[in-house]
């Protein structure tokens, strides 16, 4: 296309060029002067042969190649599956049927008939009596002495005592960390249900739950603090009991007896 656009451009320009170098020679023509310009046809057909590119020889066509042939894929031959061969069944044993005994007919057996012996007359000397005899007499033999059975040794006594106060707590002012010490120094486990323990005034008092105190087991009576290692018992008292100058504590069993005394 831009050949094309060039070619015309350069015609139009050989025109205007033909045009002008007439008006020339028009007005050389005047003054008697003859020039000879060459043809416009002539120009415009050189300028042609010049233009024209050349002509371009013919490229021989490539001749069709023929496409390769789409060659086969074989296709999976499917494996063979395993055929699970049948188990050989067992083939049920015959079991022998119970043979049938005859059972033996009751056959009527004659009873031999009694023979009765023959009379024999014989006389026979009359027997003496054997003499008795007189058997040794055995000793009875020894009675055996019953034995005593060991007797059980008897526990000793139930003994509960306060065995320690600790009076100067070292929490300030509440002294909630003071606590007295109630041991078991007896022999036996001893219910503490009902008992009292007393701080020396009234009104001072921890009365004990349901509690088997055992044989030397020691539990604490702290006056605002709770030990579960200890028995967790407590006054509950927001404030100092025990008096730090000196005080006594008592202990009563369930009838109200004093059991135990300790002062500091």
């Amino acid at each position: 296309m831009q050949i094309v656009k060039v070619r015309v451009s350069r015609r139009l320009a050989l025109v205007l060029l033909l045009l002008v170098l007439s008006a020339a020679a028009l007005a050389c023509g005047t003054s008697g002067a003859t020039t000879r310009t060459p043809a416009p046809t002539q120009a415009l057909a050189a300028e042609d042969a010049t233009d024209r590119p050349p002509e371009a020889t013919p490229s021989p066509e490539p001749s069709d190649t023929p496409l390769p042939t789409e060659t086969v894929r074989p296709t999976d031959t499917p494996r063979p599956t395993n055929t699970v061969r049948p188990t050989n069944t067992p083939r049920p044993t015959n079991t022998p049927r119970p043979t049938t005994t005859p059972s033996p007919s009751a056959t009527n057996t004659a009873l031999p008939a009694p023979t009765q012996p023959a009379a024999t007359n014989t006389s026979s000397p009359p027997t003496q009596p054997a003499a008795p005899t007189t058997a040794p007499t055995q000793p009875p033999p020894p009675s055996p002495t019953p034995t005593q059975p060991p007797q059980p040794t008897q526990p000793a006594p139930a003994n509960v005592q306060i065995t320690d106060i600790f009076f100067d707590g070292a929490v300030p002012q509440t002294e909630s960390d003071e606590y007295a010490v109630i041991t078991n120094n007896g022999g036996t486990a001893v219910n503490l249900s009902g008992w009292r323990l007393n701080a020396g005034d009234p009104g001072q008092d921890f009365w004990f739950p349901a509690f088997d105190l055992q044989p030397g087991q020691s539990c604490r009576v702290y006056t605002n603090e709770f030990h579960a290692e200890y028995c967790g018992f407590s006054f509950g008292s927001g404030r100092a009991i025990w008096n730090n100058d000196g005080d006594c504590g008592y202990l009563y069993d369930a009838s109200g007896a004093e059991v135990s005394r300790r002062c500091y």
